[in-house]
């Protein structure tokens, strides 16, 4: 490996309930170099909560809770997978309250014109190509290899803008996709990976990163084949 990939504790990661403050409690300890939390507004307080569908009335975790917790682990990076449009000026304030600006990143409905004017970089974005390329998967489904053309297109929308990650489902980052990426200087964020066989396959490309719901046996594996590279 040229480098290592991180490993981000997608919400729910072992077991724990999704995007419960029992979920980032676990991953923060769990040695992962990130947490994936889903981010909506609650349409009555328009505070931001961590919920993956649609918020209906009831409890849910707030994001500046989840904030607070990963402000007290250095170094570990928080993704927020942005579920609906206009969330993102709203999170990068949160985040900069508690002095997590450059530890935020922002993946699903980004639009990163909206960052403008913000402390948050285009390199923290994490581009989702399924909300830039129209019936992307619809596309993929009649004709596989057509993902290399989105591959290119993608890296052009990224070139136009700086960003320097693209966001996409595992079973679309062939090692055709991947190679186009690495032609480009176009890092790879692959989701959401939980067969061994399949973290195995991306540690040893090199992504950028791997987001997983197994993290502690995707740690172990990136330990062990750093050890392997380092004979």
């Amino acid at each position: 490996m040229n480098h290592q990939p991180l490993l981000t504790a997608h919400s729910g990661a072992d077991g724990t309930p999704e995007n419960s403050l029992t979920f980032v409690r676990y991953a923060l300890e769990s040695g992962a170099d990130a947490i994936e939390v889903d981010v909506r507004r609650e349409p009555e307080s328009g505070a931001l909560v961590l919920s993956h569908d649609a918020v209906g009335r009831g409890t849910q975790t707030l994001l500046q809770q989840a904030l607070e917790l990963t402000a007290q682990h250095a170094a570990v990076r928080i993704n927020c997978d942005l579920k609906e449009p206009g969330l993102e000026q709203q999170a990068a304030a949160l985040a900069g309250e508690m002095g997590l600006s450059g530890r935020l990143i922002f993946s699903g409905t980004v639009d990163p014109m909206r960052l403008r004017g913000t402390q948050i970089g285009m390199e923290q974005i994490y581009w989702n190509i399924d909300e830039q390329i129209p019936e992307l998967y619809q596309r993929c489904r009649r004709e596989p290899a057509w993902v290399l053309q989105a591959a290119e297109e993608m890296c052009a929308k990224c070139a136009r803008f700086g960003i320097q990650t693209i966001n996409v489902y595992e079973q679309l980052a062939t090692d055709g996709f991947l190679d186009i990426l690495n032609r480009h200087g176009i890092g790879a964020s692959v989701w959401t990976v939980n067969d061994p066989a399949r973290v195995r396959h991306f540690l040893l490309r090199g992504v950028r990163n791997i987001t997983t719901r197994n993290v502690i046996a995707a740690l172990a594996m990136r330990q062990k084949e750093g050890s392997h590279a380092a004979i």
